[in-house]
């Protein structure tokens, strides 16, 4: 067996859990600040109307019932002996408070180890975070926040309809860790506009603010997005596979090692999409970065080095 390359979120899970342990995907009735016209209409330029559960089950099936069916399927396919319930579709904290927590308090009864909820870095209310934190410690259950920041260059942030800043996110980051909850962030390296040096500036700002984890999308463009039509008519290019590889291997090398990595390529149903993955597999695009990383015996964080970033 080869040796690893990085941190990957399952060794994370292990070392907590001791045991094979799973996310079951829970998508409840929620909409987006950028969707209900506080913030926009149509969304972040690259997400679909269905948001990004694409395989979740329907909004209105009980939150028991759709972590049921999800455990069955892990513990059939992985082995699976624990679970965590991951709130994943749209922005789960842009609703009133008692409605999602009596979502939360439903999901707890299922025997979890704990909990992600996914959301905005614009829409976290103190109010949230303390009512969590009191679930957290009476339950003895792990939270995590999963923060949707894509790029740390506010000007491609604004061209895509983000409507958040970069010191949003950081300051929602830090508030999270604050209240004692794990961070996971999301990010797209390959959006159109970016460069290499916005790379640099997104995994020091990682590094600075010392997120758990981190989860990289290589770019897709959905159906029913702002991208969609952009990209068929020829107004945006999505750069090439090699330049992704390359961009990735540049942020892992430079990752805080202890920075687990969840994801490094995007999956989307193929019917949902106009474009994915250059039109190849996920895994064949990862394990061509794992090629990459062994090939010339690349590490996570062997150019790793503390300091504000941007700087």
């Amino acid at each position: 067996m080869s040796e690893p390359r990085f941190y990957s979120y399952n060794e994370y899970l292990t070392n907590k859990y001791d045991v094979k342990t799973y996310k079951c995907p829970i998508n409840i009735p929620s909409t987006c600040p950028n969707r209900d016209g506080s913030k926009g209409r149509q969304g972040c330029s690259f997400c679909s109307a269905k948001g990004t559960g694409f395989e979740a089950h329907e909004d209105m099936i009980p939150v028991k019932d759709q972590i049921k069916a999800a455990r069955l399927k892990m513990i059939k396919r992985y082995k699976s002996q624990k679970f965590i319930g991951y709130f994943q579709n749209y922005t789960n904290t842009y609703m009133p408070l008692e409605t999602f927590l009596s979502y939360i308090n439903e999901a707890i009864e299922c025997d979890l180890v704990g909990i992600d909820i996914a959301t905005r870095p614009d829409t976290l209310p103190d109010e949230y975070l303390r009512a969590l934190k009191k679930i957290q410690e009476e339950n003895h259950i792990d939270i995590t926040f999963e923060l949707g920041l894509q790029i740390a260059n506010d000007g491609v942030l604004e061209s895509v309809h983000r409507g958040h800043s970069v010191a949003d996110y950081e300051k929602a980051a830090l508030r999270i860790k604050s209240f004692g909850f794990n961070l996971c962030t999301h990010l797209i390296l390959n959006l159109p506009g970016t460069t290499i040096e916005d790379v640099e500036t997104t995994v020091n700002l990682m590094n600075e603010v010392a997120t758990d984890i981190v989860k990289l999308h290589s770019l897709y463009i959905a159906k029913d997005s702002i991208y969609e039509k952009e990209y068929l008519d020829g107004k945006i290019i999505v750069g090439d596979i090699n330049d992704y590889i390359q961009r990735v291997i540049y942020f892992i090398t430079r990752l805080n090692p202890d920075i687990a990595i969840a994801r490094l390529v995007s999956r989307i149903p193929k019917d949902d999409s106009v474009f994915s993955n250059w039109e190849t597999s996920w895994w064949k695009v990862y394990n061509m970065i794992i090629e990459q990383l062994t090939e010339n015996d690349f590490r996570q964080g062997m150019y790793y080095s503390e300091g504000r970033y941007g700087k």
